[in-house]
Order: C-alpha cells, then sequence, then structure tokens
C-alpha cells in the first residue's frame, strides 16, 4: 500500500510504502532516464539504502525504484541535540560513506545533512539523482 508522501525534488517524488502491514518501504518515483539512483544503491548496500526492485516504464520512462525505509536524517537527527560524542561517531560514519564513494568514483553531488539517512546506528547516503562517475567503477 503507497502511503503518504515524504518528499520530492527535481529527480523525483518520495512515498512511504508498507507491504502486508509488516514492513516499510519507501518508492522513488523518477521521471528521468537515470538509473544512476538505483544502480549506486543496488551495487553498494553498505552506503546506500537497500533497493528490492527497480522498474522503468517503457512509454514514459518513468523508473520507480522500491527501497529500504530509514529512520532520520543526520540533520533531524542534530536537532534532537544528540550528545557530542554520539554526533562524532555518526559525521564520522558519514565520512567514511562518502571516502567510500569517492575511492570508487563516485561523486554525489548534493552531499548535504539532510541526505544522510540513519538507520539501526548506521549511516547510509541518498539522493544521487546529481552523482556522476569520475572513473570507470570496472578496470
Amino acid at each position: 500500500m503507497i502511503g503518504k508522501k515524504i518528499a520530492s525534488g527535481d529527480y523525483g517524488v518520495i512515498y512511504s510504502a508498507q507491504c502486508n502491514r509488516s514492513k516499510d518501504y519507501i518508492i522513488k518515483i523518477q521521471d528521468d532516464n537515470s538509473l544512476m539512483e538505483g544502480f549506486i544503491q543496488h551495487v553498494f548496500p553498505n552506503v546506500a539504502p537497500i533497493v528490492y526492485q527497480i522498474w522503468k516504464c517503457k512509454n514514459s520512462g518513468t523508473t520507480f525504484i522500491i527501497m529500504e525505509s530509514m529512520d532520520i536524517s543526520i540533520e533531524q537527527y542534530i536537532q534532537k541535540k544528540p550528545s557530542k560524542q554520539n554526533l562524532i561517531k555518526i559525521m564520522k560514519k558519514s565520512f567514511e560513506q562518502m571516502e567510500h564513494l569517492h575511492s570508487v568514483g563516485i561523486l554525489h553531488g548534493d552531499a548535504h545533512l539532510g541526505n544522510f539517512m540513519i538507520k539501526n546506528n548506521k549511516v547510509k547516503i541518498i539522493d544521487f539523482g546529481y552523482s556522476i562517475l569520475s572513473k570507470p567503477l570496472i578496470d
């Protein structure tokens, strides 16, 4: 069941969703021809939310990405006034994730606190719509 609209941006609209009332998901609907976001999330599940399905409509070019739901953005986390120690741990994890992306040639293009999500004390990066490859992923 598709739930409420969570966010929208230049590259798509994001909705909450639930399957059999047991598990929460996110559905991102993109109106462009870019599959970069789904590709990155599928290839690097420790860096980005896990992608369960990607569908592309042949007629409209619309892409549907079904991915794991995340708990909170770092931006929202900071508003809750965490301890300095916990904030440093979360920010360190964020820097490590970006460093990993850069090491394999992926430049995010829209890195800000709202695009770093936390779930089960793990940090994952979202919104790869502006990302580019600075080198081939496979030599």
